[in-house]
């Protein structure tokens, strides 16, 4: 039997080629030093090196580059030691780069987004969100009569860390921005993966979106109004797009299934690179789900296809 065409696609020799910022045990002893004009000039190579690649392959990577990113201006020799922190572990996941499975059945995209707490030390939180590409019929049912599939089938093929331009002052405003800037990449992303999936004029691919905030998940589904300003505008936002489908689906889940987690700090993204490597998106049983046209669960959780789940891929092309 024919096997079906798979990508893959990795950034080993790019990987390979960024180089350490040399930092001597005596600069290591002053963390809080500012570094000199060479070691800047170092610094910012590094960490743009590594902005790329997480960019591109490394998505797990993304929120620790951002950060450094942060400090381009006054680095100080901390930071040195952070970029090379971040340099080895892209060097240990180098391998583990971007694979793209054929999409069995209609398509759609599942979004998760999340955003870092809110603390008196900061008031912008770090917004992430994660885009995977699947297909409405490509999950599991656990053993239960339960309508709530355990798993969905995706690969990755948009993400992004980004420190809010907003100030907030609640994780509820910081987790509905993030939701909001989510599903407006996902929309554009639906919007080319239908032309080039089904081309012109082709039906639109539903976003079914997935959050670890209860209290934004219960505010999309009812009618009061709470927050500042612009709080309520992005909420009253979110609901336009629920009402009208562009939304089809938003799910609650815990935080230990939240995958978009790992894009909202330095460390912490382990769950995301398994999902990335397996193209398995594990959903737990306390799924919580509604769906814009009917109120109930999504169309992709009643009418899943009973495959099993996927094992990590060994192949290379």
């Amino acid at each position: 039997m024919r096997r079906a065409p798979r990508l893959w696609v990795d950034q080993t020799p790019y990987i390979d080629s960024i180089d350490d910022i040399s930092v001597s045990a005596a600069r290591r002893a002053e963390p809080s030093a500012a570094v000199t004009a060479s070691e800047l000039t170092d610094y910012r190579r590094a960490t743009g090196a590594l902005l790329w690649a997480a960019g591109q392959t490394l998505p797990h990577l993304a929120c620790g580059s951002a950060v450094l990113a942060r400090h381009f201006r006054h680095a100080l020799v901390s930071d040195l030691v952070r970029a090379n922190l971040t340099i080895a572990a892209a060097r240990r996941s180098r391998d583990l780069g971007l694979r793209f499975r054929p999409v069995r059945g209609p398509p759609c995209l599942y979004l998760y987004t999340d955003s870092s707490a809110v603390s008196l030390r900061s008031s912008a939180a770090q917004s992430g969100w994660a885009i995977f590409l699947g297909s409405a019929g490509g999950s599991t049912r656990p053993l239960s009569s339960s309508d709530v599939p355990t798993g969905v089938v995706g690969d990755l093929i948009a993400w992004g860390s980004h420190r809010q331009r907003r100030v907030t002052h609640s994780s509820f405003a910081a987790e509905a921005f993030s939701l909001l800037q989510g599903l407006h990449a996902a929309l554009g992303v639906a919007d080319v993966a239908c032309l080039l999936l089904s081309g012109p004029g082709g039906a639109a691919l539903p976003v079914h979106a997935f959050i670890d905030s209860r209290s934004l998940y219960d505010a999309l589904t009812s009618s009061a109004t709470t927050g500042s300003k612009e709080v309520r505008a992005a909420v009253a936002d979110l609901r336009d797009h629920y009402r009208l489908g562009s939304l089809s689906s938003v799910s609650w889940l815990p935080g230990s299934h939240q995958l978009a987690d790992g894009l909202t700090k330095p460390t912490g993204g382990r769950a995301l690179r398994a999902a990335v490597a397996s193209g398995w998106l594990s959903l737990p049983r306390a799924l919580v789900t509604k769906s814009a046209s009917s109120g109930g669960a999504p169309a992709w959780a009643k009418t899943a296809t009973v495959v099993a789940a996927p094992a990590p891929d060994s192949w290379r092309p």
